[in-house]
């Protein structure tokens, strides 16, 4: 259970998702790049960097793809500039459950969504030698899934500004299964300098009375861009296990990632 909840991070600064149903032409797809920068649980030692390239259609996600570097290597086992993990997202058919596949390249996990005619399923691999695990759900909305959490946000940032709380059920593959959680508004705060907000997401009271496990993003209020993300990662460390980081979405590169080899900006494609 402890896993179910490390995907919920990785976003760009967007507009709030809808996806409604429009008559007009398909606006051209566009592209847009950022970084993320994932350090340990006190802030103090920069892990690994994320590296998100998107493209957009009338300023919403349709296709997302992140690649994972190493920084620090006695905690991920491998040199900096090395890539540890790709993950590739589709959100073309929903604007919060995608379709993706998570792949940790030296240790053979795998986890991801999929849906066609025989509905939803999510699926995980623990090794490369392991066999493939499948559960199928049933998409009933409200519905996040992975970083779907992100426009699920976005679309009820209103009413979590207000003070609502905001409950819905999560699709977690790290898990094969499905969870309530409840999201709300904790403090209006700041971040390098600037306004911003806090939002939690945490299990049902029902399940915290099991296991409390629990998120924190940092939100513009205005743009509704994601500044932060505090919680389990969806990485491995050299033994193999999740672990609690602090994951900054920074305009300026830190020094500490310069090793990192991470691009700035989109690819050449």
């Amino acid at each position: 259970m402890q896993r179910f909840i490390f995907a919920l991070l990785l976003s760009l600064p967007l507009a709030p998702l809808g996806f409604a149903a429009s008559s007009t032409p398909a606006a051209e797809p566009t592209r847009h790049c950022f970084n993320g920068y994932a350090y340990n649980e006190d802030g103090s030692t920069l892990l690994y960097t994320e590296h998100h390239e998107q493209h957009l259609e009338r300023g919403q996600p349709i296709q997302w793809e992140v690649s994972y570097r190493a920084v620090n290597a006695d905690v991920m086992g491998a040199k900096p500039g090395e890539i540890i993990a790709r993950k590739q997202f589709d959100f073309s058919n929903n604007p919060t459950v995608p379709v993706y596949t998570l792949e940790l390249l030296g240790k053979g996990y795998k986890e991801g969504i999929r849906h066609d005619e025989k509905g939803w399923r999510m699926f995980k691999r623990a090794s490369k030698n392991a066999e493939t695990e499948t559960e199928s759900f049933n998409y009933k909305p409200p519905m996040a899934a992975d970083s779907g959490f992100d426009p699920f946000v976005k679309n009820n940032f209103k009413a979590l500004l207000a003070g609502d709380t905001v409950k819905f059920d999560f699709a977690a593959a790290g898990s094969l299964t499905t969870v309530g959680l409840r999201a709300f508004k904790v403090a209006d705060t700041q971040f390098n300098g600037e306004p911003a907000v806090k939002f939690k997401a945490e299990l049902s009271s029902l399940f915290r009375f099991v296991i409390d496990v629990a998120i924190e993003m940092t939100y513009h209020p205005e743009s509704k861009k994601l500044l932060q993300y505090q919680g389990v990662s969806n990485m491995h460390n050299a033994e193999g296990n999740t672990f609690p980081v602090i994951i900054k979405y920074l305009d300026k590169v830190p020094a500490a990632a310069k090793t990192s080899q991470t691009p700035q900006g989109c690819s050449e494609r």
